[in-house]
């Protein structure tokens, strides 16, 4: 396992502690709405604290991206760190949350860790090295029709397209599925439990580099800082969506 993603991979699974022992207790349920706000505040300081600490303790040099025009403009090593992608679904003590960090080099994705913290899973590669979770290599589906496909459906942020993309994908794949937390979505697509995941939205920094994981698993992506939709899976079933919702 490369150095930096062992390191990314320690301070994400020092952060579980504290969100799995709030599980049983959904904080939505216990805040009034301006108390949700702070706790949420607090607790995403506390995290994206942690991170930041240890970028500048191990790797001095390189920068963070404040958001993905930052990202897109920096040379050298620039990470990306999102402490908790899925953070409705921990309010609500469902499962699907995690952190996303990925690292860039000149903007273009080099590794990517993507930490389940509740089912302590660990998802990473690093390009042109594969995609492994929990020291298992990943590997797409071999799905080949998009009628008998399982796609992923994620809604990043508002946009006038977005409900649009929901029923055309619905209308071409088997089912369709939304989990609420993106980067668990291409993470299942790498691991072939999802046939291909499409994410809409003006915010599309998760999906670029969650992108890596589905690719280094042999499947194909589309998914740029600057695009408003990205597409995910296995290479017919990539083909099949891209052809429809884009070309």
């Amino acid at each position: 396992m490369e150095g930096l993603v062992r390191i990314a991979l320690r301070t994400a699974r020092q952060q579980a502690p504290q969100l799995i022992q709030a599980h049983d207790r959904p904080p939505v349920s216990r805040f009034s709405p301006k108390g949700l706000q702070e706790y949420v505040h607090q607790l995403r300081t506390r995290m994206t604290s942690a991170f930041h600490e240890m970028v500048h303790s191990q790797f001095p040099e390189h920068q963070i991206a404040r958001d993905s025009t930052n990202l897109s403009k920096q040379s050298g090593y620039c990470w990306f760190i999102e402490p908790l992608c899925g953070e409705e679904n921990f309010l609500r003590s469902m499962s699907d949350y995690c952190a996303v960090i990925g690292v860039f080099h000149n903007g273009v994705s080099q590794h990517i860790v993507i930490y389940h913290y509740l089912d302590d899973s660990e998802y990473y590669a690093t390009k042109d090295e594969g995609a492994v979770v929990n020291k298992v290599r990943l590997r797409v589906s071999s799905a080949s029709s998009l009628t008998r496909a399982v796609v992923a459906y994620a809604q990043q942020d508002t946009t006038s397209n977005s409900s649009n993309y929901q029923v055309k994908v619905d209308t071409l794949v088997r089912s369709l599925r939304r989990s609420g937390c993106v980067a668990l979505d291409f993470a299942r697509v790498a691991q072939g439990k999802l046939d291909a995941c499409v994410s809409v939205g003006t915010n599309q920094i998760i999906p670029s580099a969650a992108s890596l994981l589905v690719s280094e698993a042999g499947g194909f992506s589309r998914a740029n800082l600057n695009d408003e939709i990205s597409i995910a899976g296995n290479p017919q079933i990539f083909d099949g969506l891209k052809s429809k919702l884009i070309d």
